[in-house]
């Protein structure tokens, strides 16, 4: 699947606002793939951190279910506003932005340690994130549960997160291709093929496919 990133905040605008259609590393001044859902906000740093590699799991993958959609928190221009501003949510702008809408922030904005996530997924404390496609699959097919395409897709992403979690964290330009690279190995397929299996199974026939971590 591509991704254009030029829906994405008409996708945060519609997970946010009171209608309309729903919806994650590269840092700033590195362009993001069309395949790829994920941000990095670094700065510019390019120092090499060391080769990384899949691992085997040490947790086991889990499904995190999407906020509702069409919470009227957020609209269009503030959606916008969103993605300008807090690219890294740490950044005063982002701050500004929260003191200013309180509401879209809380609709978007959502960390990895959430039970529930938003459009837009922090991950390590802001270091990258990632656009939740998983969770727009699953409110767009109104199926939430664990054996559906949105929740195993979500599965098998979390599978590859865990395999590369030995380039965490991402501090660098260059630990964020490792990163990218890691998710794209036959390896990490490979530690994930359970996973894998099942989300060719639960998404068979609707086209989906992985679209994050694809630069």
């Amino acid at each position: 699947m591509r991704t254009n990133h030029a829906v994405i905040p008409f996708l945060v605008a519609a997970a946010c606002s009171s209608s309309g259609l729903p919806v994650g590393p590269s840092p700033p001044g590195l362009s993001v793939g069309v395949d790829s859902g994920v941000t990095s906000t670094l700065d510019g740093a390019a120092t090499d951190a060391g080769v990384c590699s899949p691992q085997s799991l040490d947790r086991k993958p889990r499904w995190v279910p999407p906020r509702p959609w069409h919470q009227d928190a957020c609209t269009p221009a503030q959606a916008t506003a969103f993605l300008e501003a807090c690219a890294k949510d740490s950044d005063p702008a982002c701050k500004k932005f929260e003191a200013e809408n309180p509401a879209c922030f809380a609709c978007a904005h959502s960390t990895d340690q959430d039970s529930e996530r938003g459009p837009i997924i922090y991950f390590e404390n802001g270091s990258y994130t990632e656009t939740n496609f998983y969770g727009c699959i699953a409110l767009a097919q109104n199926d939430l549960s664990i054996s559906a395409c949105g929740a195993n897709s979500a599965i098998y992403d979390d599978c590859a997160h865990i395999a590369c979690r030995s380039c965490l964290p991402i501090t660098s330009t260059a630990r964020y291709r490792q990163f990218v690279d890691c998710f794209q190995q036959k390896e990490t397929d490979a530690i994930c093929a359970n996973e894998l299996a099942k989300f060719k199974q639960r998404c068979s026939g609707i086209g989906a496919r992985r679209v994050l971590h694809r630069p």
